[in-house]
């Protein structure tokens, strides 16, 4: 079989969330046939469903699965500029045979040899080693408050379990995609014992049993710790284990470099910047691979910065990291102190993320960018809306965003001697801004149905959802109840608790609610109707998620999307769903029926 599409998760928790299942998860179509395709379809999912923000790439085939690879490794790249770290690593040409290494399991299986191990020394043992002793690129041994064993006994029955005194280099064997590091190394220099113990969570680096140059082991590891490596493992590796057949398939700089690496090291301690740069001029990493591993961390950066200022959980991400440095300008090369504040509209952003992080989201995610980050931001004060233009209508092509001045001047402080102080002072800042604009918050008078009076703020759908409950209900819900009303700044204005169990609905507080529920009576009919400006129209997948949020109602269920003007459902009239109805509000005493053959007949002239 080949491959043809290739789907992935950004986290291993999302796919399984309500079952609790931490676990990684792929799709893939393939199609039996021995005709090698040119592309290959990639798409990556940041949120939890399937049609949400994912990005799209088409991969040349031998990208993905190398002709001349006789492991058949799968490489899955989902972003253009990571192409140059396979570009970059294809140009090592050194293999573990060339440097004259090994690579091998660490030989003790704790469980198996539960009577040889000690927690204290005495004089028959000598060290044992365990993943929690690596520590910054070195082994910190003993640790400095063991949870395992630190020692085994020397005697002839462990003898073909450990290995002679030497310099080593050890990686961890398990690590997750989560954490900052899928590969993590560290030298072990020689002791006062003729031999030690490693054990088996561990992998370790070898001269054919014994060990090796010292400057080898320093370089290697540096290699191995590199933002370089840790970035082109991932796209090879998702699962838990770092296998050592995953190692030896790896391609290293000569044993020349690495060396000449590992002396300009020594046994300094290198932060990961510091690291990387020597590696990169040591190696002569080329220019476009620099570029990808900095523009890795910039979005590191950014994610740091939304945690700092408390950004809800549902924000810290990807997605809303690249839509941070988009509206600060800050580029892969750019600094931070540099950040300025361009107006732009969502569409620009998304084309900046591809051309400067090289993250394409897929044409449909538009409007998840804007209601799960955009709107976001709004609301914590870290972006305004059309400062150009405040009155500009909801729908306008134009509509745009621009970070607040004083998130600039935060973000121009990141990383010096003043971001704290200036963190603080942006939480005090941003706290009096958001209750300045909830006192001074312009609202829109609204007259209901059966005459109540609310306010619903001004913003987002809701001039639309005032003309839904002030139009369309009379004419065409004539005496209905209205029990639910979403609004743009809060989570909703009106929602009858008790009417909707008075009517045997049980609502799951989880579900995403539509912007206007009204009880027909007369026709013991739910009416529910989404405001296009707020989730899009009731396509499909809405229909089927309104239909599995109202399931213990008995009543008929009608759906309705309203829509601001016909040029407005142009925009959408492709996604509209069967069996549900359109209304739009420039034109209010009209219904746009999508039932096909039920109103198949003649008017009355």
């Amino acid at each position: 079989m080949v491959l043809s599409n290739i789907h992935i998760f950004e986290s291993r928790s999302a796919a399984f969330v309500e079952d609790k299942v931490l676990q990684e998860n792929i799709i893939f179509h393939a199609i039996k046939t021995e005709i090698i395709p040119d592309y290959v379809e990639i798409t990556k999912n940041i949120e939890s469903k399937l049609d949400e923000c994912s990005e799209l790439r088409y991969v040349p085939y031998s990208q993905v699965v190398e002709p001349h690879d006789s492991e058949s490794f799968i490489h899955i790249v989902t972003n253009s500029l990571e192409d140059y770290l396979r570009v970059q690593m294809n140009r090592f040409s050194s293999t573990l045979d060339d440097l004259g290494l090994e690579i091998s399991t660490g030989p003790v299986v704790d469980f198996r040899l539960k009577s040889a191990l000690r927690t204290c020394w005495d004089d028959k043992s000598v060290p044992l080693i365990y993943p929690e002793a690596i520590k910054a690129g070195k082994v910190f041994f003993p640790p400095s408050n063991p949870r395992k064993a630190i020692a085994i006994t020397q005697n002839p029955e462990t003898a073909k379990w450990l290995v002679p005194s030497g310099w080593y280099v050890l990686t961890k064997r398990f690590s997750a995609k989560e954490e900052k590091r899928r590969v993590v190394a560290a030298v072990y220099p020689p002791g006062d014992f003729p031999v030690i113990g490693i054990e088996n969570h561990l992998n370790y680096y070898h001269a054919q049993g014994q060990g090796m140059n010292p400057d080898l082991a320093r370089g290697l590891t540096a290699f191995l710790n590199s933002t370089l490596l840790d970035s082109y493992f991932r796209q090879f590796s998702g699962h838990t284990q770092v296998n050592a057949t995953d190692l030896r398939k790896l391609k290293y700089p000569s044993k020349d470099d690495l060396i000449r690496l590992g002396s300009q090291i020594g046994d300094s301690h290198l932060d990961q910047e510091q690291l990387d740069q020597v590696v990169h001029q040591t190696l002569s990493i080329m220019s476009e691979a620099t570029n990808a591993i900095q523009a890795s961390k910039r979005i590191e950066e950014a994610l740091a910065i939304l945690k700092a200022i408390s950004a809800p959980k549902a924000q810290q991400n990807e997605r809303s990291a690249l839509c941070l440095l988009a509206l600060a300008d800050i580029r892969p090369d750019t600094p931070w102190y540099q950040a300025t504040a361009p107006r732009r509209r969502i569409t620009e952003m998304m084309d900046w993320f591809r051309d400067h992080y090289g993250k394409q989201y897929a044409p449909n995610t538009r409007e998840t960018v804007r209601r799960q980050t955009m709107h976001q931001f709004v609301q914590m004060g870290i972006v305004v809306e059309n400062p150009d233009q405040p009155e500009r209508p909801i729908n306008s092509p134009k509509w745009c965003y621009q970070l607040h001045q004083q998130a600039l001047s935060l973000i121009k402080s990141y990383g010096s001697a003043q971001w704290e102080e200036a963190r603080h002072n942006y939480a005090i800042s941003v706290t009096n801004l958001l209750q300045d604009r909830k006192r001074n918050r312009p609202i829109i008078p609204v007259t209901l149905p059966n005459g109540q009076a609310i306010q619903l703020s001004s913003g987002g759908q809701n001039l639309l959802i005032k003309n839904i409950l002030e139009s369309f209900c009379p004419k065409f819900t004539p005496g209905g109840f209205v029990i639910y009303v979403g609004d743009a700044g809060d989570k909703f204005i009106i929602n009858e608790t008790q009417k909707f169990q008075e009517l045997g609905i049980e609502i799951d507080t989880h579900g995403k609610m539509p912007d206007v529920v009204v009880y027909y009576e007369q026709q013991d009919w739910l009416i529910l109707i989404e405001a296009v400006t707020s989730h899009g129209p009731v396509n499909l997948k809405r229909r089927n998620e309104l239909q599995q949020l109202f399931q213990s109602s008995r009543k008929g269920l009608v759906f309705v999307t309203a829509f601001p003007s016909r040029q407005e459902m142009t925009r959408y009239l492709a996604e509209i769903s069967w069996e549900t109805e359109v209304w739009i509000s420039d034109q209010p005493d009209h219904m746009i029926h999508f039932n096909g053959e039920r109103f198949l007949g003649p008017y009355e002239s």
